[in-house]
């Protein structure tokens, strides 16, 4: 018996596996390196984006093919590895495990470059602002003034939110790491599938299907979760939050945009949206909130935001932890 075996009963608890997901995230970020499983999933999508559109399979078929094709490439050498590093010991096979989470709960970095804008607009450096709104989204940003900076940063990061933390957790109850994988990747393939050259236009036709269902109750659970958050952190409006979200999945466009961004206008009683440019095109128009409350929030609104959404964040994982025998969760080798 090794030293470590008297821990080896520690490896199935859900708990301890996921509580060492948001430490490392919380003290690496997402660190950008050529390794990341996700940033090697894109790579894997352009080499099949590429033998598609070679043989030409732009259609609806292709894009099945190429969801099936990186997903079950994700798997295989996920697995693969967790297989090999297990079989040596068991520990190498948890920290495995733990490593592949990290990767795909992605929040800590987010909430950086949220308070980046904010940090940029107290030093009354607009173009330092913009420079951090861009890095964020694809936007237009000679237009934007501190207050548009502002909506941005807490748009961006309320969306970004359910991607890299609540779907993330969600699926981690429901399958465990690769449930966890499975909403990452299908994200990836999303974003980028299709938009490679001429030809492959049609290609993320079933991944852009697959991520609407995929987040249809992550969205929906994000914006219950901040509700209720908000009746916790002292100065923001619970009802609100709950009114608000629930209005803006009618008005930001996107079958499951809106519900966290409509929630902080409402928590925090501003307006958020507003007009939004990509080159010269006018996007959108639409405004989220109180048609009396101000425009735009302030830095510190920033900050609030974060400690809203880690707030909801807890909440998530203290409820799961506590319904976990209801939780149809499929114990096996890569399912803890």
């Amino acid at each position: 018996m090794s030293q470590f075996d008297y821990l080896e009963p520690l490896a199935g608890d859900p708990l301890l596996l996921i509580l060492s997901v948001f430490l490392l995230d919380q003290l690496f970020g997402d660190p950008d390196y050529p390794l990341h499983p996700l940033r090697l999933t894109a790579r894997v999508l352009s080499t099949f984006e590429r033998a598609l559109v070679a043989i030409r399979m732009s259609n609806v078929a292709g894009s099945v093919l190429l969801v099936a094709g990186v997903v079950g490439v994700c798997v295989v050498w996920l697995g693969g590895a967790w297989v090999a590093l297990h079989g040596m010991h068991w520990v190498l096979g948890w920290i495995w495990m733990a490593y592949v989470g990290f990767s795909m709960f992605r929040f800590r970095s987010q909430c950086r470059e949220a308070r980046a804008v904010g940090t940029a607009i107290d030093n009354d450096d607009l173009g330092a602002a913009r420079v951090a709104v861009e890095e964020m989204l694809s936007r237009d940003v000679e237009r934007m003034d501190a207050n548009a900076c502002n909506r941005a940063a807490l748009e961006v990061l309320c969306e970004g939110f359910v991607r890299g933390a609540i779907a993330p957790l969600f699926y981690f109850l429901l399958f465990g790491i690769p449930g966890m994988v499975l909403v990452q990747v299908v994200g990836v393939v999303e974003s980028i599938a299709g938009y490679s050259g001429a030809g492959a236009d049609r290609l993320n036709r079933m991944a852009r299907w697959m991520d609407t269902v995929l987040m249809f109750i992550p969205c929906r659970l994000a914006w219950f979760l901040m509700s209720i958050a908000a009746a916790i952190i002292p100065g923001l409006s619970p009802l609100s939050a709950f009114e608000h979200g629930f209005a803006a999945r009618k008005l930001v466009p996107g079958f499951n945009s809106g519900w966290t961004q409509g929630a902080a206008a409402g928590a925090l009683h501003v307006r958020l949206g507003g007009p939004i440019w990509i080159g010269r095109e006018l996007i959108s128009a639409q405004w989220l909130g109180e048609l009396r409350d101000p425009d735009g929030a302030v830095p510190r609104d920033i900050d609030r935001i974060i400690m809203l959404l880690y707030t909801a964040t807890l909440l998530l994982l203290v409820v799961g932890y506590a319904t976990r025998g209801y939780w149809p969760v499929i114990r096996g080798p890569l399912l803890f």
